[in-house]
């Protein structure tokens, strides 16, 4: 989701980055390693498996839209506890106020989702976790705690009809459990959100990239992403 150094060393991006899973090839497909923690482990192909194709950097994959995404297993690096808590290392989130940021490298390739079309999601039953998506000319975050009167709430940020073209765009969401959502579409802020749900998203569920969790089927991806 993130460019790699092109000297075939996977270096990812400053900061604190958790997961940064680029989709190149230097390790050989479908080992699609997260170089923010140098996790090598094997994800799970699920369906036909996504085509390389070149990317706006490096390579990206093409997901059918119809029964093929990639998931990694259950890791502390895609949990997220609940707003403001006091635990900063070890236990089973990894992020100790509860915020986090989702990107993405995406190509649409034209068309227009009818339906939300997941880009990541981690959500086990109940709900709870969190799902980052594309619904017609948008952007979307559900975040999913168990309480409310559904347990979970649908935040989108304002149209973006350039998402539809044929081009690539980077898509991102920068999320503050007790303050806003902003919406980032090619590095501009597109408006906030304020959200409603600040408890643990900590599940068991595995981490999906191009389709729902196991509890929701479908949501399926189609398109190019990186």
């Amino acid at each position: 989701m993130h460019r790699r150094d092109w000297r075939n060393v996977p270096r990812p991006p400053a900061g604190a980055i958790v997961a940064w899973y680029p989709f190149d090839d230097s390790i050989g497909f479908p080992y699609l390693a997260n170089f923010a923690t140098q996790n090598l482990g094997t994800w799970n192909v699920v369906g036909p498996p996504p085509v390389p194709v070149g990317g706006e950097m490096g390579l990206a994959f093409s997901f059918d839209g119809v029964d093929n995404y990639v998931e990694s297993p259950n890791s502390i690096v895609s949990n997220f506890g609940p707003a403001g808590a006091a635990q900063c290392t070890g236990g089973d989130f990894s992020s100790c106020t509860g915020d986090f940021s989702i990107e993405a490298w995406v190509n649409l390739q034209g068309q227009q989702p009818s339906s939300p079309e997941t880009i990541v999601d981690k959500r086990g039953p109940g709900p709870i976790g969190y799902s980052f998506y594309i619904n017609a000319n948008r952007i979307g975050l559900q975040l999913a705690d168990r309480t409310g009167p559904v347990g979970y709430d649908n935040y989108n940020s304002p149209a973006v009809p350039a998402l539809v073209d044929f081009h690539w765009h980077h898509v991102a969401v920068s999320v503050s459990r007790t303050k806003a959502l902003v919406w980032f579409v090619d590095g501009v802020a597109r408006g906030y959100s304020v959200p409603a749900h600040t408890g643990s998203l900590v599940n068991e569920a595995s981490l999906r990239i191009g389709a729902n969790g196991p509890d929701n089927p479908g949501g399926f991806f189609q398109g190019l992403a990186r």
